[in-house]
């Protein structure tokens, strides 16, 4: 990342006041990070918006921007949880708050998803070039929006994701390019898990990679390459909802 791009941060709302938006949101909804791509052609970069883990805050995925955004070409914009909890944030709520059941995460996607439509019109962003990081808990809500508000995504690399539900009915997410990162130390269990969470997505048409990595490689040098090596392949053929149309 080149840390003398311009750089907008947004204002935090309350979760109480996120439920009176309106579809023309005025304001930010989510304490944001803006960085924006150098423009060497008109019309809108690729934009890579970040969705850290629960305990986490805005800056904790900036690293990851190496795998794409560090020539200039695509925008960033980090978000912050909406919810303390200790040491930082949740997108999801407080650990003795939040009820991990299908109407919670898509309430949370909700929540995301009027961010997603403000920030395309105030910083000239497409959809169809919008690719999600979500780690952890980030990423079990990147899941959730695919699932629920897929026009608003082009893309999306899940570091540690779980499976939030299985949609009924699945949706049809033809084309939708998917990079699902895991350690290689998972428990029998989590390993199922992760697999169940691939077959979802490959039942929803997604275009699926996996790729695991030591559990010490939180994001060092064998993700970034991976997120790389994905990113370059994927937008070689162009990241575009319409296949999906």
């Amino acid at each position: 990342m080149r840390p003398n791009r311009p750089a907008t941060e947004g204002l935090n709302l309350s979760a109480d006041a996120s439920d009176s938006l309106t579809d023309d949101l005025s304001d930010r909804e989510f304490f944001h990070r803006f960085i924006s791509a150098d423009r060497a052609e008109p019309g809108p970069e690729p934009v890579f918006v970040l969705l850290h883990d629960s305990g986490g805050n805005e800056e904790d995925l900036l690293s990851i921007v190496e795998a794409g955004a560090e020539d200039g070409k695509a925008n960033v914009i980090a978000l912050r949880g909406l919810f303390d909890y200790e040491p930082g944030f949740s997108f999801l709520g407080p650990k003795q708050e939040f009820v991990p059941s299908e109407p919670c995460f898509v309430d949370r996607a909700n929540r995301v998803s009027r961010f997603f439509n403000w920030a395309a019109k105030e910083y000239n962003l497409d959809p169809a070039k919008t690719v999600v990081f979500g780690s952890g808990e980030g990423a079990t809500l990147a899941i959730t929006l695919l699932f629920v508000h897929s026009e608003l995504l082009g893309g999306a690399v899940l570091i540690r994701p779980k499976s939030p539900f299985r949609p009924k009915p699945l949706p049809a997410l033809p084309c939708y390019p998917i990079l699902l990162i895991n350690p290689k130390s998972q428990s029998s269990e989590e390993r199922a898990a992760s697999e169940t969470l691939a077959e979802t997505l490959f039942d929803c048409g997604c275009s699926v990679r996996k790729v695991r990595v030591p559990a010490n490689a939180h994001f060092d040098g064998k993700v970034v390459k991976a997120i790389q090596a994905w990113y370059k392949k994927v937008s070689a053929t162009d990241i575009s909802i319409e296949c999906a149309l």
